[in-house]
């Protein structure tokens, strides 16, 4: 007499399985998704921003604005030489 099978021998296995691949595609999913809507276009941002950003333009905005406090908006500057 042989023995019997049991139906729902791998049952959990076979779910806990299933449920695994299923995170794992979701969570590969949802990086994919925040990086190509998020990161992407802020990177294209920046670079767009530094293409014409002239830095001496806003030093001298923020110095003349008085939110330096070691660069008075009245100081002229020193002149040093340039060797």
């Amino acid at each position: 007499m042989c023995n019997p099978k049991f139906r729902m021998r791998h049952n959990h296995f076979y779910k806990s399985l299933k449920q695994i691949c299923f995170g794992i595609v979701l969570s590969l999913s949802a990086s994919g998704a925040c990086y190509v809507l998020h990161s992407l276009p802020r990177k294209e941002k920046y670079a767009n921003f530094y293409t014409n950003y002239d830095p001496m333009s806003s030093f001298t905005r923020m110095k003349e604005g008085g939110y330096l406090d070691s660069c008075p908006p009245t100081s002229k500057g020193h002149n040093f030489k340039q060797k």
